[in-house]
């Protein structure tokens, strides 16, 4: 700072850029009605309206603020400015209409997330977009009113506010100016017809009418204007059968549109003028004079007036301030943000989960306080990824449930009962009520209270899968005291709940701390997902900030040959499927970010089932039976696969194995893989 005074001062601000928090449920992508498998962020532009639009999708649930921003080459892409701002918490489907577009200019759209707890996520670009159009508009907020028919700009002069002055003994004069001044005076005139809002963007019909429409249209019917307009090559209604253009004989909307048209242009107002070769201008109309052509009978009307240009009209904030748009913001007041709308913070998260063979100890709900709540939060523990993160209100779905052990005996009394024998007497064995099975208690969202259910001798039960399970315990759990070895049971299921971010944490600043190469050795097994896995020892918390790896930048793996790897690229929805070469080396692109990978077992070649005594560890052969149970199979052949029931097995070093068919004389192998995993991966630094 120099002061007047030639006082020097200076003062040095640090401040932390914060790097991008990778959101792996935000991924916006295009909408495209003509072509619905185009995910592409174009922008679709109407040159003969003037407008660009753009509509996008988020499928996945995300909860947070989000920023649309426009910029354009006005600034050289420099500038960005909010067209939309508001808060989300489900997935998005949304379409940004944008009327404040002008001819000749590149255009670009933003799309970005803030989470509740300020971490931004990537920025997403649409195309940049060329609008050419060649008529002029004056809009403000939704309506636009079009000039399409003799549009002339008589004159333009720039206002300056310069003074002669003539001095005393001075032979030339002196002058005197305001240097700020240079706004654009525009005298201007054309012709005020319907016929240029064929698209009803200014005054749409059946609003302006009401309850008269119908009376309108049979106005138009009694003059043949339905006669006339049904024998031209054009389309006069649009998609509800409103009528959009005038004939010759539809004096009385001539007439209404005018006069609306009138009230427009003199109400005062700041106006958006538009045209190609004028370009933006927020513009004050004076001086509206109309003129009513008479070789037309008076229907159509010539104006002239006199616009003043009053601000910088590539300027999204200018507009909003001068109130020709509506920028959708939210609000900031003293103690905090406050909504338009309220709108509750949290996401639902689904995913699949399991118990496997797990022994109960106790009949308490396993949902909110047992394995499966567990499970849960362990998800959510100190030091991991999601630690900033909070889960509540969980129910499963898609539950099946599986019982190892042998089934007990039940005796069925009157209302229902159902009581477990543990020692039967010979009259209850006699008994036509006693069976053999398992029971479980349940609950559902629907429900009051919990349910018996009774699962046959078989084992196997599955929860209709319209039903929200949020409870679910078991009876017969093990007892130390009386030897009773109680059921043992695996449960497949996909857990429902709310996610939220944690109320204490703020996302202020992040730096890459370093780069790591890392290795992970193990024996993997199938579908075991390995990147929060892997990441978590990279993660852990202080009391001044957040250590964690987002993703890797690059991996290789060496592992069993043929292994099949399943890999999610960062900032994809999907999971591709790699097979590791008979080198059991497998080397992914440095610059191709991987976010989560996992085995899925081993690709195998099917043979003729004459080479079964033959074959090498990739190939299989197929048995031609069919079984129910694998008990049915006495003497298994290893590298053979059996169809069992409604699903497939192999039978693989002397194990059995779930085996997928891939068509074509190939599969899947559920089996473990062993080997290692190497990987590239940027460590970074969250302030707290």
């Amino acid at each position: 700072i120099t002061t007047k005074n030639q006082y020097i001062m200076s003062q040095d601000f640090y401040f932390d850029i914060a790097d991008f928090v990778e959101m792996t449920d935000f991924q916006p992508i295009g909408v495209h009605e003509d072509n619905p498998n185009d995910r592409n962020l174009y922008v679709d532009v109407n040159n003969e309206e003037g407008i660009a639009s753009f509509r996008f999708s988020n499928h996945s649930a995300v909860y947070g603020t989000l920023h649309i921003c426009r910029s354009s080459s006005i600034s050289n892409f420099t500038i960005w400015e909010h067209i939309y701002e508001g808060h989300v918490n489900d997935a998005i489907d949304m379409t940004i209409t944008d009327n404040t577009i002008g001819s000749h200019i590149w255009y670009q759209y933003s799309i970005q997330l803030e989470n509740s707890a300020g971490g931004l996520s990537q920025v997403y670009y649409t195309d940049k977009f060329f609008p050419e159009f060649y008529d002029a508009f004056f809009s403000r907020g939704d309506m636009q009113l079009a000039i399409r028919y003799d549009f002339k700009v008589s004159s333009m002069k720039p206002v300056v506010n310069r003074a002669k002055m003539d001095t005393l003994g001075g032979k030339y004069p002196r002058f005197a100016e305001n240097a700020v001044l240079g706004y654009k005076q525009f005298s201007i005139s054309g012709i005020i017809s319907a016929e240029a809002d064929y698209n009803q963007l200014f005054l749409n019909k059946s609003k302006y009418f009401g309850k008269e429409y119908d009376n309108y249209r049979v106005y138009l019917s009694q003059n043949k204007i339905h006669d006339l307009v049904r024998n031209d090559s054009k389309d006069y209604f649009d998609k509800r059968g409103n009528y959009l253009t005038t004939t010759e004989d539809d004096w009385f909307w001539e007439r209404e549109f005018r006069e609306e048209a009138m009230k427009f242009l003199n109400d005062g107002e700041p106006k958006l003028f538009r045209s190609m070769t004028e370009g933006l201008i927020p513009v004050m109309l004076m001086d509206i004079n109309l003129t009513p052509k008479a070789q037309l009978n008076r229907k159509l009307y010539d104006f002239t007036a006199t616009m003043y240009e009053i601000a910088d009209g590539h300027s999204l904030d200018e507009l909003a301030a001068l109130g020709i748009i509506n920028v959708p913001r939210i609000v900031q007041e003293l103690g905090g943000a406050q909504e338009q709308q309220p709108t509750e913070d949290y996401r639902t998260v689904s995913i699949p989960g399991q118990v496997y063979e797990f022994y109960p100890t106790d009949n308490n709900n396993m949902i909110t306080s047992g394995i499966i709540y567990s499970k849960l939060m362990d998800r959510y523990a100190a030091g991991g990824v999601y630690s900033l993160k909070e889960a509540y209100e969980p129910y499963i779905k898609n539950t099946r449930i599986y019982f190892h052990t042998d089934p007990h005996m039940f005796l069925f009394g009157p209302n229902n009962s159902i009581q477990l024998i543990k020692t039967p007497t010979t009259e209850q064995l006699q008994s036509k009520r006693i069976k053999l099975g398992y029971t479980f208690q349940l609950q559902t969202a629907d429900s009051i209270g919990w349910t018996t259910i009774f699962v046959n001798e078989r084992g196997y039960y599955q929860i209709p899968n319209k039903l929200n399970v949020t409870g679910i315990a078991f009876n017969q759990y093990q007892d130390l005291e009386s030897s009773f070895e109680g059921d043992r049971v695996t449960i497949n299921y996909i857990i429902t709940y709310k996610e939220k971010s944690s109320d204490k944490t703020i996302v202020s600043s992040q730096t890459i701390d370093r780069t790591i190469i890392g290795q992970y050795q193990s024996v993997f097994p199938p579908n075991y997902y390995l990147g929060e896995v892997i990441r978590a020892r990279y993660n852990y918390i202080t009391e001044y900030y957040e250590q964690m790896m987002q993703f890797w930048r690059g991996i290789c793996l060496d592992v069993t040959p043929y292994a099949v790897a399943y890999i999610k690229y960062y900032n994809q929805n999907d999971y591709q499927e790699f097979v590791v070469g008979e080198t059991g080396i497998l080397h992914m692109l440095k610059d191709v970010p991987v976010s989560d990978m996992c085995f899925l077992g081993k690709y195998m070649v099917e043979k003729p089932f004459e080479r079964q005594k033959y074959l090498d560890e990739q190939e299989y052969v197929t048995d031609p039976g069919t079984y129910i149970e694998i008990e049915e199979i006495k003497k298994p052949i290893n590298n053979t696969v059996y169809n069992i029931g409604d699903k497939k097995y192999i039978y693989y070093h002397d194990a059995w194995e779930d085996f997928k068919d891939k068509g074509n004389g190939s599969g899947i192998a559920a089996v473990n893989i062993e080997g290692a995993i190497n990987f590239l991966g940027d460590v970074v630094q969250i302030n707290r």
